[in-house]
């Protein structure tokens, strides 16, 4: 299987290696095209493992971030207009 990068896979780390872990027993290759890695190698799936990681970490932060930003939105017109 080809993707392009992992975060288009799943949404989370442990969802990645679960799928990494099924590929491999029925003898799928992941290939990533972004990050340059293939899941048949041991060095592979150990790149594989860390960007899942990160890629977690990403989408996380996006989230916190997106979530601070409607705060701090919400905030600055409240104080600006009054109360709603």
């Amino acid at each position: 299987m080809v993707v392009w990068r992992l975060d288009r896979l799943c949404r989370n780390a442990a969802e990645l290696l679960k799928l990494a872990e099924d590929f491999y027993k029925l003898g799928v290759h992941l290939v990533c095209l972004k990050e340059g890695f293939d899941i048949s190698t041991a060095s592979g799936r150990l790149v594989f493992g860390i960007l899942a990681v990160i890629a977690q970490y990403e989408r996380e932060s996006i989230i916190q971030r997106t979530k601070a930003g409607l705060e701090a939105t919400v905030i600055t017109v409240s104080v600006s207009v009054g109360p709603l």
